[in-house]
């Protein structure tokens, strides 16, 4: 089953994504919390998602000076459904870390085979990969950190 080309973990993000700046914090919190030192921090974040195929959610965390502090993006496939068209088998892939002052960055690539009988809260994983992250995996990372945080200041 093919799918968009932006349900690719790492890929460009189309035209139209909407990319939303949220805080840390709830609003309650803002209100009436004492500050912390990560009161000003906030996510810059796209959510993304096709009901046949799968979503895509990526974060990026900012500081309070809107400095980069760590990014994500987060891709779930579906591979089988039922009758019902509930998700039976999906495929996860995550890659996401902390970029630090010095330029470099500390994350890891996850890729993930969950199975359910159509009841998402009993998933069995079939397989699970971690492994650090390749230059070009960070490399594209960057490009898209880039990109959704330019589309945030628009």
């Amino acid at each position: 089953m093919s799918h968009p080309s932006w349900l690719t973990l790492l890929s460009a993000l189309p035209n139209g994504a909407v990319v939303e700046k949220r805080s840390l914090r709830s609003a309650e919190q803002i209100r009436t919390g004492p500050v912390s030192p990560i009161s000003g921090w906030h996510h810059a974040v796209v959510d993304m998602s096709d009901p046949v195929h799968g979503s895509r959610h990526i974060q990026i965390l900012l500081d309070e000076n809107d400095e980069l502090i760590a990014a994500s993006d987060f891709v779930m496939l579906f591979r089988d459904t039922n009758e019902r068209h509930d998700p039976t088998l999906t495929d996860h892939q995550s890659f996401g870390g902390r970029f630090e002052k010095d330029g470099s960055f500390r994350g890891t690539h996850l890729g993930m085979t969950l199975a359910n009988a159509g009841d998402p809260e009993c998933s069995t994983v079939r397989t699970a990969q971690y492994r650090p992250p390749t230059e070009i995996e960070i490399a594209a990372l960057r490009r898209l950190t880039d990109d959704v945080l330019n589309r945030l200041r628009r």
